[in-house]
């Protein structure tokens, strides 16, 4: 299981902060252990410093889990001039610059460690706008989409 949320970022960035994310990533960890079960020792990340810390805390979720793999982000979702969705980091500061991989971790990056993850399920949250740009069909990866979350069941 890993539970991110980007609330703050650098100083100059454009994207305005989301006090709320760390605390609802802290009360999300507690309660997914408390009322569910949740191994405590779940991975949360707050405020990953950028998106290689992101993509590794969630390779790592994925490799490790064998039965199911949630993944929950709360955060700013950005688009790059591609139109690909990108979850923010605290180094994101405007996609519009070119420097997307630098900033933020490509949406693209949770379709590949699913599509490696030998869990029996796995769902995927988006808390962010443009949720709904990660709705798209990810080869051996997941049954069913809606809205921003998507299951691959048994």
């Amino acid at each position: 299981m890993l539970l991110v949320g980007t609330g703050s970022h650098r100083p100059g960035s454009r994207l305005p902060d989301i006090p709320a994310a760390g605390p609802t990533v802290q009360a999300l960890k507690e309660c997914l252990t408390e009322y569910c079960g949740a191994d405590p020792e779940c991975v949360s990340l707050i405020d990953p410093e950028n998106p290689l810390v992101f993509a590794d805390a969630l390779h790592e979720a994925a490799r490790t889990a064998d039965n199911i793999l949630l993944i929950w982000y709360v955060g700013h979702g950005l688009v790059d001039p591609d139109n690909e969705l990108y979850l923010a980091t605290r180094t994101a500061s405007d996609l519009m610059e070119g420097r997307a991989v630098w900033q933020a971790l490509p949406y693209e990056e949770i379709r590949a460690a699913v599509r490696t993850c030998r869990a029996r399920s796995v769902v995927v949250v988006l808390d962010c706008c443009f949720a709904g740009r990660a709705v798209v069909p990810a080869t051996g990866g997941f049954d069913d989409a809606f809205s921003g979350i998507a299951t691959r069941g048994v």
